[in-house]
């Protein structure tokens, strides 16, 4: 504490608490000058995240026109929902082949023990062990698609029951790299869909949590940094000088805005992926179903051969 800066000021506040009337005064003055600007600092911290969270509104394209029947139509090719928009890819075929298996995961965790002395009472409490079990249930299938390939599925707790003959399509959409990430798998046989536990629509529809905290956290550093240089001149009574201001101060008011920056971040994060989860089950589950019911016989002929989509 041997900043010349905030030893002036640790020395005024002390000559203020021995006047009153100045005192008050003072905070009357924060109260026109450095709370509005540290109030306004926060309702800007509240709303960056859904701000960032909507800036992909609308950047997909809409698909392109398509003369394969058996494929999704342009208008369920591009996902629009609350801010976020990205393409979907289907693949159809029918089950040659079905493996499924469970994958089982063990944590433990413990705590130690302890003892206490109490007068002459010497008490010891044991440490403890937890152990928590999570159960994944996996699915491998085999299936030969519409161009005659053979491809295999692995599925994560989809809940998704077929067999061998049966016709199923995925709605899947691309992660970059190579790989995909399914939204929901459907049974042409027993009319079946299942979305993965919503496993995929969470990731599908979560935001950037990174640049809304990065952002938000230099929102709330310039704001508090401007709130205390108006405190600084109202304590003083003078100019602030270049330079007075130590690199500490800055990374504490970078760490405190950073972690006030999860609380926007964290409530923006859940309430819109749940919304987004609820506007895509309400609106676009279904016409995905109508379109997959429909598109049943057209699949049926072109894998089968026949007039029914697998044995039920």
């Amino acid at each position: 504490m041997n900043h010349p800066v905030l030893l002036g000021i640790s020395a005024a506040f002390l000559h203020l608490a021995q006047q009153p009337d100045e005192l008050d005064r003072l905070i009357q003055n924060m109260r026109v000058v450095a709370l509005p600007i540290w109030a306004t600092t926060a309702v800007v911290m509240s709303l960056v995240p859904l701000g960032v969270a909507f800036l992909g509104w609308r950047r997909t394209p809409a698909g392109g026109t398509t003369s394969d029947p058996a494929k999704l139509p342009p208008p369920l090719r591009t996902v629009r929902v609350l801010g976020r928009s990205y393409e979907v890819a289907d693949t159809s075929g029918v089950v040659l082949e079905e493996k499924t298996w469970t994958e089982t995961n063990v944590s433990v965790s413990s705590t130690p023990g302890s003892v206490s002395v109490h007068g002459d009472q010497v008490l010891h409490t044991p440490g403890q062990v937890h152990a928590t079990t999570t159960t994944t249930r996996k699915a491998r299938l085999w299936v030969r698609s519409l161009d005659g390939k053979e491809e295999a599925w692995e599925l994560t707790d989809a809940g998704f029951e077929t067999r061998p003959g049966h016709i199923v399509t995925l709605l899947w959409r691309s992660t970059g790299k190579g790989k995909w990430d399914g939204l929901m798998a459907y049974n042409h046989a027993s009319a079946g869909l299942s979305t993965f536990g919503d496993a995929g629509l969470h990731r599908a529809h979560a935001i950037a949590k990174f640049p809304s905290w990065l952002l938000t956290t230099a929102i709330g550093t310039g704001g508090g940094m401007l709130g205390f240089v108006a405190v600084a001149r109202l304590v003083t009574g003078t100019g602030v000088p270049e330079g007075w201001l130590p690199m500490s101060t800055l990374l504490t008011v970078a760490a405190v805005a950073g972690l006030l920056a999860l609380v926007p971040l964290g409530l923006t994060a859940l309430i819109l992926r749940h919304a987004r989860n609820w506007r895509f089950r309400s609106s676009l589950i279904p016409a995905y179903r109508q379109w997959l019911e429909g598109v049943t016989p057209e699949l049926t002929r072109r894998l089968t051969g026949e007039g029914r989509p697998g044995p039920r």
